[in-house]
């Protein structure tokens, strides 16, 4: 369950768990979807790791997708150390969301 309050311009970020990166930029490329490409540090349990972004337009909606390897859907993530872990939604949660829009 997802809990507080999202405006109209609330940021999105999305992670993507998969075992290739490079299938994730090889399919923003085939499908000519313009991205931007940088990194970002996340705690995987209390292992500090450097993770691929990429950063997407929608119609000047900014969409951050952070590529993380399906192993660390077994961890807790979080931004800081000693911090809290961040939230994921379920793809059902998701769905709900999407449908009341």
């Amino acid at each position: 369950m997802l809990n507080g309050n999202a405006g109209k311009y609330a940021d999105i970020n999305l992670q993507l768990f998969t075992d290739s990166v490079k299938a994730v930029e090889l399919y923003l490329i085939d499908r000519q979807i313009p991205y931007q490409a940088a990194q970002g540090r996340l705690y995987s349990g209390e292992e500090l790791r450097t993770v691929p972004v990429f950063t997407v337009n929608d119609d000047g909606i900014e969409i951050e997708i952070t590529v993380l390897s399906t192993r660390d859907l077994r961890v807790p993530l979080k931004t800081r150390l000693e911090g809290r872990a961040i939230e994921r939604a379920k793809l059902h949660a998701v769905e709900q969301l999407l449908a009341q829009t």
